[in-house]
């Protein structure tokens, strides 16, 4: 989570981004076209999440 006092909106829920990625990877909708009535975050706040869990290696270590 982002640190208390740090500029810009408060961090998305990451259940809800993983969610986000999801429905982006499953129904082939590009990134820019995630529904923001969905509550996922944007989908480039999805998309950079996804990013940042793979250079982490979060998905080889789940896996």
């Amino acid at each position: 989570m982002k640190p208390a006092g740090t500029p810009g909106p408060p961090q998305i829920n990451s259940r809800l981004v993983l969610q986000g990625i999801l429905f982006v990877l499953i129904t082939g909708i590009g990134w820019e076209d995630l529904p923001q009535e969905l509550k996922f975050g944007s989908g480039m706040t999805c998309w950079r999440r996804l990013r940042d869990w793979q250079a982490a290696g979060a998905f080889e270590q789940i896996h």
